[in-house]
């Protein structure tokens, strides 16, 4: 069998697996989620960057909130406190 036989099936073959190949990468570039525009990528990163930036300052008040109510607590305990050293001292007040 001559070469020149085979060869134009062959580069058929070729061709068509090749095109399969490159279909397949494509589609599946496509598909992927990954952002590789310029813009895209800025828009991505800064959305990224405010979310973080968010959910760090969520964790830092929500620290001081539980602060201010530690103080509060000892606040309620004191007034308590001083109300009723203000009853004992003056029993007419108690209104």
């Amino acid at each position: 069998m001559r070469v020149s036989a085979w060869f134009p099936a062959l580069l058929t073959l070729l061709g068509v697996v090749v095109t399969a190949l490159g279909a397949y990468i494509i589609a599946k570039h496509q598909r992927s989620g990954k952002v590789d525009t310029t813009d895209a990528a800025v828009l991505w990163k800064e959305g990224k960057d405010l979310r973080d930036f968010l959910v760090s300052r969520i964790e830092s008040q929500s620290a001081e909130i539980a602060a201010l109510k530690i103080e509060m607590r000892e606040c309620k305990v004191e007034i308590a406190g001083l109300r009723s050293e203000l009853k004992a001292r003056w029993p007419a007040n108690d209104k």
